[in-house]
């Protein structure tokens, strides 16, 4: 799958429920940022998709600066945190379409969680469990984004 397949079905399968939900599309310039970007408020759904790797990275949460060779944001929230089932099993056995699916069908469920336990989740992400690059990666997460800061972005 080219990630223009991606882009498309995320387009044609998730983007109504993203509008509907209250969110808008953002493209940003400049910035290394995800393949789809979708914000409401300070609320911010983002996706990308390597299709070598077959690596998915669905996150919905806030968006914060990430240190890098460029200006890069992220969303501190992993999808999977207001989800009963992992994502990475939908992939592998049943496809990309069905994931995405999945996130359709499951998002306003999923938005109803996340005001319940994001303060948790977020806490999670800023202070990730012990591993081997824990200490590099707390100190390449910088402040979160606010709006001023990201105007110069916007495509």
């Amino acid at each position: 799958m080219s990630n223009n397949k991606f882009k498309t079905d995320i387009a044609n399968i998730l983007q109504p429920t993203l509008l509907s939900s209250g969110f808008t599309e953002v493209e940003l310039s400049s910035c290394i940022s995800y393949e789809s970007l979708y914000r409401r408020g300070k609320q911010w759904f983002g996706t990308s998709f390597d299709y070598r790797d077959q690596y998915l990275e669905v996150k919905l949460g806030n968006l914060y600066w990430f240190k890098d060779v460029m200006p890069r944001v992220i969303v501190m929230g992993d999808y999977a945190k207001y989800c009963d089932i992992s994502l990475d099993e939908i992939l592998i056995s049943e496809g990309f379409e069905s994931v995405i699916s999945y996130i359709r069908d499951s998002f306003s469920a999923a938005l109803i969680k996340y005001e319940k336990i994001y303060p948790k989740v977020l806490e999670e992400c800023l202070r990730p469990p012990k591993g081997k690059y824990r200490p590099e990666y707390v100190l390449m997460i910088g402040n979160e984004v606010n709006d001023k800061e990201l105007e110069k972005f916007y495509s």
